[in-house]
């Protein structure tokens, strides 16, 4: 239950009990569980908070300390530490999926550790190799890669990073070579997480964040897809889409 409608439960409350509905005691035991409930959900905020901040410091700086010593270590060792930190991750992941499943904390923050190592990992191996590519590539093989996490670790998140992604993606693509319609298969790949999000409860932080994420980086992405595309036809696709 959201904190609106428990809000509302409590302004019902004496009117239940003066009525008889709802004895006295009853009414007690319902303040009782409804703040533990408020209770529980506060903490899990925060350390699904601290979790998202930890796991990305700790991320970013391996990132940084690589880069700082990249140049001056040999071909074979870079490639053996990338890919231990990307083991380590997938362990990791692994780990929680068997043990901490019922925490979204660190399902959420062990899965954005996994994706931001997966970026690096793809980066370190280009430059360490010198393999052909630009960003556009990069971006889609990182998010391709990143999509199995959010059904398999069932997480937002990394959700949320997609939909960034791909929307950064079609923007490159849209400036590149014209031709981003592939960016409607990507978003679609998302839609049953954000559908089944909005099915658990629409209320919750997760479920409104994804609705703005989503809306922001749709009306986004159309105005790229339609630059070329389709044009002429903005007005009346734009007036249609912020009537949805």
């Amino acid at each position: 239950m959201s904190q609106k409608s428990v809000r509302w439960l409590y302004r019902e409350l004496p009117e239940l009990v003066s009525k008889g509905v709802l004895s006295t005691q009853g009414a007690e035991q319902i303040r009782q569980y409804y703040s533990d409930v408020e209770g529980k959900s506060g903490r899990e905020i925060a350390l699904i908070v601290c979790s998202i901040l930890g796991a990305s410091l700790v991320g970013l700086g391996i990132i940084l300390l690589f880069a700082h010593n990249w140049s001056d270590l040999p071909r074979f060792v870079r490639t053996i530490l990338t890919l231990t930190i990307l083991i380590i991750a997938q362990l990791l992941v692994g780990w929680t999926i068997c043990y901490q499943k019922e925490s979204i904390s660190w399902r959420e923050g062990s899965s954005i550790f996994l994706m931001l190592t997966i970026g690096a990992t793809i980066a370190l191996i280009d430059q360490t190799y010198h393999i052909p590519g630009d960003l556009g590539s990069f971006l889609l093989t990182w998010m391709l890669l990143s999509l199995p996490l959010i059904y398999l670790v069932h997480v937002s998140l990394p959700a949320i990073l997609y939909i960034v992604g791909i929307t950064a993606w079609a923007g490159y693509e849209q400036y590149q070579r014209g031709h981003v319609v592939l960016f409607w298969v990507l978003f679609a790949l998302v839609v049953p997480h954000f559908l089944g999000a909005i099915k658990e409860n629409s209320y919750s932080v997760r479920s409104i964040i994804l609705s703005w994420v989503i809306s922001i980086c749709l009306c986004v992405a159309t105005g790229i897809i339609l630059e070329n595309s389709f044009p002429g036809l903005w007005i009346i696709v734009y007036t249609s889409f912020f009537a949805v």
